[in-house]
This record gives C-alpha cells, sequence and structure tokens, in this order.
C-alpha cells in the first residue's frame, strides 16, 4: 500500500493497480459521521418498538446526538487551517 499527496492536496492510496483519491478528507468524514447518526436513530427506533431493548435503543438516541453535535466540529475543522509561517513571514 503507497500513499502520497499530490499538489492539490488529494490524497492518493494504492493498493496494486487501484487507487483511491481522497479529495476531501473532511467531507469523507462528514459523509460518514452522517451515515453513523442515520444508523444509530434507525436501530434506536427499532429497539425502542421491542419490550425488551429500551435501554438500548435510549442509549443509540444518545449517541446519534453525540454524532449531531460533532457535525460542526468538523466543518469548523474543514474551514480553519494552521501553518507555520517560514522566517520570511510567508506561507509554507
Amino acid at each position: 500500500m503507497k500513499k502520497h499527496i499530490d499538489e492539490d492536496n488529494n490524497l492518493h492510496i494504492s493498493f496494486g493497480s487501484l487507487a483511491i483519491i481522497l479529495k476531501d478528507k473532511y467531507q469523507l468524514v462528514y459523509t460518514i459521521n452522517d451515515i453513523l447518526i442515520g444508523l444509530l436513530f434507525l436501530l434506536g427506533t427499532i429497539f425502542n418498538m421491542l419490550l425488551g431493548w429500551k435501554v438500548l435503543g435510549a442509549v443509540m438516541y444518545i449517541c446519534g446526538s453525540v454524532l449531531l453535535l460533532i457535525r460542526p466540529a468538523i466543518r469548523i475543522c474543514r474551514l480553519l487551517g494552521v501553518r507555520r509561517l517560514n522566517k520570511e513571514k510567508t506561507w509554507r
């Protein structure tokens, strides 16, 4: 497995003759987070319909709510960037 970052800051991961190109890592994290939110709320609903699983359903809702709170943090990390200035006070 080879990894490298190109001039457009895209991450390339090679597996033999196949390659995965991540164009926006924050958008990927944001999308995975959205999928997890949907799954947790779906499972929470199903577990709440079953009589003996109400506590687990409530836990799923709480986890989904925490992930909803993480979404703005992901967006802020995407919008903000921190870089070091070199000695001439210009961006690297």
